[in-house]
């Protein structure tokens, strides 16, 4: 719990410092860090995501590994997928480039959304992200980049934002109190298939784990699991 506030307080920090972002206000959620590329490859790439109230905001975590080399002007082109009826969601609002990444020096940049549709209280899309830059080559004579450099571009891999981005853990000690309060609420019902799980207790473990939620007492209670979360609402309640 302790490593979870510092990681937020580390990352309310970093997006503050940023006039655009902090324009935004308060940070709702970040999720964990996601790696779109392997890390033995030229250049590493790893994302954040970030949820506001009226904006997503990606951050992108870069790495030049390439000796001798400086990249200039660095940034992500991330297109967010259309929804299911074909009308868009997000809209970019601005993004922040790296000026320059010298080799394993790495940088960090940030790509903004706007929400389209402001009536949707949970967005769900696939942003496919390419990496843009200018490459220039160390002059070994004066140790700095040469003036003229080339235009190049890198696919890395696509990132999901799902419903588990707007959920937040928390706890509830008394499970059937709670659930008589909120009698007469939506509700829905669904059966989905849990496959390659090899024991009870990984099965009960895995929409834990996938929906970020938390237990509301020890799974292994009756083969019954009962979790809590509530919905970050990009609405006004």
């Amino acid at each position: 719990m302790a490593a979870a506030t510092a990681t937020a307080q580390k990352h309310a920090a970093a997006l503050s410092a940023v006039p655009e972002i902090a324009a935004y206000g308060t940070v709702l959620k970040s999720s964990k860090v996601i790696e779109l590329t392997e890390s033995e490859t030229e250049y590493v790439v790893t994302a954040i995501k970030h949820v506001f109230k009226d904006a997503i905001v990606l951050q992108f975590d870069i790495k030049n590994t390439l000796p001798s080399t400086v990249l200039t002007d660095v940034s992500v082109v991330a297109a967010p997928a259309d929804s299911e009826s074909g009308e868009p969601q997000l809209e970019e609002d601005f993004t922040v480039p790296i000026p320059r990444l010298d080799t394993d020096v790495p940088g960090t940049g940030y790509v903004a959304f706007k929400r389209v549709d402001e009536s949707a209280s949970v967005l769900t899309t696939t942003f496919t992200n390419i990496l843009k830059f200018t490459s220039k080559e160390i002059d070994p004579s004066t140790g700095e980049p040469e003036e003229s450099g080339y235009e190049d571009e890198y696919q890395v891999e696509d990132l999901d934002l799902t419903g588990a981005d707007f959920i937040s853990p928390a706890y509830v000690g008394n499970f059937d109190t709670v659930w008589e309060q909120v009698a007469g609420g939506d509700e829905a019902s669904e059966t989905l298939q849990l496959a390659n799980m090899k024991s009870i207790a990984g099965m009960q473990m895995s929409p834990i784990i996938t929906s970020q939620s938390s237990p509301c007492f020890p799974p292994s209670f009756n083969h019954q699991l009962r979790i809590s979360f509530p919905i970050i609402k990009l609405t006004p309640i």
